[in-house]
């Protein structure tokens, strides 16, 4: 007989012993979406950030539906997006699993930080928010005050891992005015296959009398060699290297006049160098004005690569105009890096070619830029550039994020400054072609200092505290360290990272030090806020994210009931591998696509306790607001209620709204702080941190239920929860494991009616006790619990003793 069935017999046996059987509902706050406004823009994983409306359009037309009501679609290709690992401060490629638009009718709240990044979202979105010591807490978007510190990022992972010579072709491909001349031994290879093959793979739009034509000449219309070389599976590497010349003649079959021929060089960094350039000096005719005798030596040499020729004009009485290329030198640049046809200083901005490009070719881009519109700003230490495209700043800034630029975007003065010692050194991967800005930057570096973008907010006492923990004296770091610890001189990254590496060198063993590490690390930023407003917009995107539940969007970190699952597992209802994971109680394909419970739904169990073995009825309400009717039925159900609370995040909103509903029943609850684990994983908190916290949480939910009971004439007994009396537990679901005090009634449970009010008369919930499938040797979340059934909960509480690399109970 297998195991579920000897489970399903004694559930059977258990229902004609009524004094055995207890109803449990569990309630709980369901976690808060990443709803962001359409404009903002998300960092995708392959360097382009692209505004949250079109990254849900994008998904929506090739995904399938999750939730029509909820216009929720899952990506069918994948799709990454930037994503903070929080444990170690880094920033990483994550999975896209879900992108979602709602219509909203309350205000959203703006913030503009210190560097010029602004960000709208949905007032209850949570903001990971730095405090004096080094904690990355969650904050409400209307919580939050100009001075506080949010976590944004200054370094993102490189561009696609896409070849960028093969994906400047499929750019220009996307005209069919472009001609190639290639190589004999290229054009020999192709005319090596079949030609119906190779005329069906081209989709061409030429006749084939002409196409044949084509291959015996060597000479292809690009979009058709591209076609050719994708279904022949010929690298377009290979294409590229082979191409002589590029020509345009528009697309039609008459064509156009032929113009002056491109050679794509070798190494494309040339080409888009000159891209930048256009991008800063250039007119919608191909011309690029240059009044500076060495930025027109600049310009002619990069020009040369590509095999041109420039004119180079003079005016008495304007600035000297060089001709660099004419029409296919134009439409190239109009093609492959969306050089605009109209208006062009409001209209350029930074091409997706250019954020998908290698480090080296986006480097060559804002080198090129920044030699035609950047200076170098003795007086304010600092790198700048001006434009009137706001975009184009924008752009520049996000850019930056590639080689661990942090900058500061002045939106008064169209200005974007780079300054700061780490940012200018970092600078140098990009640097300066023209000769005057390249040894005037490098004076500068010379006398660098950190700068407001450098800043860590770590106030100085917290440092002592962590010396003094670890047993180091002051000199043990070094000379003039003292000024930190008295806040006299604030942290930057270069020397947070000092002071922790030196406390370690002298025999520092204590996990905060991995947490300042981690925030030492150039990852991240550490943003002020300048201003909070409220905004009004039609509809919100929420995008899920696999891994770290988070995202980047506008320079800034965005965030987003697996208990039940656990309690089965400790009831050998489902397996121990997959509780946690599995959600076993959300048994409709939305509510287990979007990992939320949307119904009450109720499972059957057997659980020992006191030496008998009682039958649990499960009920497991809906956390989100929108169902809270379900929630109200099942109170009416059952014997008592399980709240259950994030160790971070706290008492919700919807924590107060399940607590109402449960005392409006009658329903004594029992709190289960969930998620301890992300205070050791995430927050990387000490004992005493993690106490002070929890002791918030439950002062908080019974001040709500205080408060509540006041307010009701038929409850006149403290209803509120305590460690000591057993109506309190701590855990991780995730990671299955748990633990409480013993409860401090031995009476067993029982439960009758209240025959003067009509009301079912709940039994305390102190008196019965739920665990999960068992206590590990450590709350680390890398623990790996043993195997087995649920066992009765500890007699005595655990007392936690932590060092730096390792948890160990004691």
């Amino acid at each position: 007989m297998g195991r579920r069935t000897k489970i399903v017999q004694e559930c059977e046996r258990l229902m004609d012993e009524p004094e055995n059987i207890r109803n449990i509902a569990i309630a709980a706050h369901v976690d808060h979406g990443k709803c962001i406004a359409g404009d903002a823009r998300v960092a995708l994983a392959d360097g382009r950030p692209v505004a949250a409306a079109d990254l849900y359009e994008r998904v929506r037309d090739g995904g399938e539906p999750i939730d029509q009501a909820e216009a929720a679609y899952a990506p069918t290709s994948d799709l990454e997006v930037v994503s903070l690992d929080r444990t170690t401060g880094e920033t990483t490629r994550q999975p896209l699993a879900a992108a979602t638009r709602r219509a909203v009718t309350d205000p959203l709240v703006r913030i503009h930080t210190s560097d010029g990044h602004a960000l709208e979202t949905t007032a209850e979105h949570r903001y990971l928010v730095l405090s004096g010591t080094g904690v990355m807490e969650f904050e409400r978007a209307d919580d939050l005050a100009a001075g506080d510190t949010v976590v944004g990022v200054r370094q993102v992972p490189a561009g696609s891992e896409a070849d960028t010579r093969a994906e400047l072709l499929r750019e220009l491909a996307d005209d069919y005015g472009f001609y190639v001349d290639v190589t004999d031994r290229f054009a020999e290879r192709v005319d090596a296959h079949d030609r119906d093959r190779l005329y069906a793979a081209a989709e061409t739009r030429l006749e084939r009398d002409s196409f044949d034509h084509a291959l015996w000449r060597g000479q292809y219309r690009l979009r058709d060699a591209v076609n050719v070389c994708t279904a022949l599976d010929v690298p377009l590497t290979d294409l590229y290297a082979a191409i002589e010349t590029l020509n345009y003649r528009g697309a039609d079959h008459r064509s156009e006049h032929s113009s002056l021929d491109v050679e794509l060089p070798e190494d494309p960094e040339s080409l888009f160098y000159l891209a930048g350039i256009f991008a800063g000096d250039g007119d919608l005719d191909g011309n690029v004005t240059a009044a500076d005798e060495r930025m027109r030596a600049v310009v002619l040499e990069a020009a040369s690569s590509l095999g041109l020729d420039p004119i180079v004009r003079e005016f008495d009485d304007r600035a000297t105009r060089i001709e660099v290329g004419g029409k296919t030198l134009l439409k190239v640049l109009q093609t492959a890096f969306a050089y605009p046809t109209t208006d062009k200083s409001e209209r350029i901005s930074v091409p997706d070619l250019v954020f998908t490009a290698d480090d080296e070719a986006a480097a060559a881009f804002l080198r090129g830029y920044l030699d035609a519109d950047g200076t170098v700003e003795p007086r304010r230490s600092a790198v700048s550039v001006s434009s009137v495209s706001e975009r184009m700043l924008e752009d520049v800034q996000q850019l930056l994020y590639r080689f661990d630029v942090a900058s500061k975007l002045n939106r008064s003065n169209d200005t974007l400054y780079v300054a700061g010692e780490l940012s200018l050194e970092n600078f140098r991967g990009v640097g300066f072609e023209h000769p005057e800005k390249a040894a005037r930057f490098r004076t500068l570096l010379e006398d660098a200092e950190s700068a407001k973008v450098d800043r860590v907010p770590v106030d100085g006492e917290t440092l002592r505290d962590v010396r003094e923990d670890v047993d180091a004296a002051q000199a043990d770091v070094f000379v003039g360290y003292g000024s930190y610890e008295r806040n006299d001189v604030g942290f930057t990254k270069r020397s947070l990272g000092r002071i922790v590496d030196e406390l370690e060198a002298a025999g520092g063993d204590d996990i905060r030090l991995d947490r300042l590490g981690n925030l030492a690390k150039a990852d991240t930023s550490f943003l002020e806020v300048e201003s909070v407003e409220r905004v009004d917009r039609d509809y919100v995107y929420d995008f899920g994210v696999d891994g770290h539940d988070n995202f980047v969007a506008e320079g800034l970190v965005v965030h987003n009931t697996t208990l039940t699952d656990n309690l089965l597992a400790g009831a050998g209802m489902i397996s121990d591998e997959t509780a946690g994971e599995q959600l076993a109680m959300d048994t409709e394909e939305d509510e287990q696509e979007r990992g939320i419970t949307i119904d009450a739904a109720n499972v059957s169990m057997t659980h020992e306790y006191g030496g008998d073995n009682h039958l649990i009825n499960l009920i497991d309400t809906p956390g989100h607001v929108d169902f809270g009717g379900d929630v109200t039925r099942a109170m009416r159900a059952v014997d008592g209620a399980l709240v259950v609370v994030d160790a971070v995040e706290g008492a919700m909103p919807q924590t107060e709204t399940v607590l109402r509903q449960a005392l409006r029943e009658g329903v004594k609850p029992t709190l289960f702080i969930n998620k301890v684990d992300r205070l050791i994983s995430e927050l990387q908190e000490g004992p005493q941190e993690m106490q002070e916290r929890l002791t918030g949480v439950i002062r908080d939910v019974n001040d709500l239920i205080r408060g509540m009971t006041e307010e009701m004439d038929d409850i006149d007994e403290d209803w509120t929860v305590s460690v000591e009396d057993g109506t309190v537990g701590f855990g991780s679901a995730l990671y299955k494991w748990g633990v409480s005090m013993p409860s401090s009634t031995s009476s067993r449970p029982t439960s009758d009616r209240n025959s003067t009010s009509g009301r079912r008369c709940r039994t305390s919930s102190s008196t019965w006790s739920v665990s999960t499938s068992r206590t590990p040797s450590t709350p680390s979340p890398a623990a790996s619990p043993a195997s087995g059934a649920a066992t009765p909960t500890p007699r005595s509480p655990r007392r936690w003793s932590w060092s730096r690399r390792t948890a160990n109970s004691s």
